[in-house]
């Protein structure tokens, strides 16, 4: 007879009864002997025999247990779940490896996947050619040579006049109503 989920409930509720009634008989036991009663009294019989009681418990449990143990085709059948599993286990290591060398793998061939430093504004990854790579090197040379003399045209225009903006005549039109 195989053991099921309701005969391990069955034993732990019975051991804890077991538990609580030992601790039970035990107290009112150590009550009587406070109280002036004699050792050996019927307080003392009372949790011997309960104990009596608790140890068969604990042998019918064992005989089961030998019970089980010794039927063979629920331990083959054990052993063979047993070794199902770590076979399973070492197939997943296995596996596990070899999608992980897998993944590299593409990652090496593919070359979409690598990140570019070339990519617009929606994210997509171009990836240039050489006199591509060279153009746009050469154009932003080009455009910082003139940031730098744009800036520089500035800064001297403001330490000749020492005004930021210039003033200009008006053109095509007249000041009328505004005061100066």
């Amino acid at each position: 007879m195989p053991w099921t989920v309701q005969n391990q409930q069955q034993a732990e509720s019975e051991a804890a009864a077991y538990q609580a009634g030992y601790v039970t008989k035990m107290a009112d036991w150590q009550n009587a002997i406070r109280s002036g009663k004699p050792i050996q009294g019927t307080e003392h019989a009372a949790l011997k025999e309960y104990i009596r009681q608790w140890q068969q418990s604990l042998e019918n449990l064992k005989s089961q247990s030998d019970a089980i143990a010794s039927n063979e085709s629920v331990m083959d059948e054990l052993g063979q779940l047993v070794t199902r599993l770590a076979d399973d286990k070492v197939l997943f290591d296995q596996l596990s490896a070899e999608a992980g060398t897998r993944t590299n793998q593409a990652d090496t061939v593919n070359p979409k996947v690598q990140p570019s430093p070339y990519t617009n504004l929606l994210g997509l990854q171009r990836i240039f050619r050489q006199s591509t790579q060279t153009g746009i090197l050469i154009a932003s040379i080009i455009f910082g040579i003139l940031a730098l003399a744009v800036l520089g045209y500035l800064v001297y225009i403001v330490q000749v006049t020492g005004a930021v903006v210039r003033s200009s005549p008006t053109v095509g039109g007249s000041r009328v109503g505004t005061r100066l």
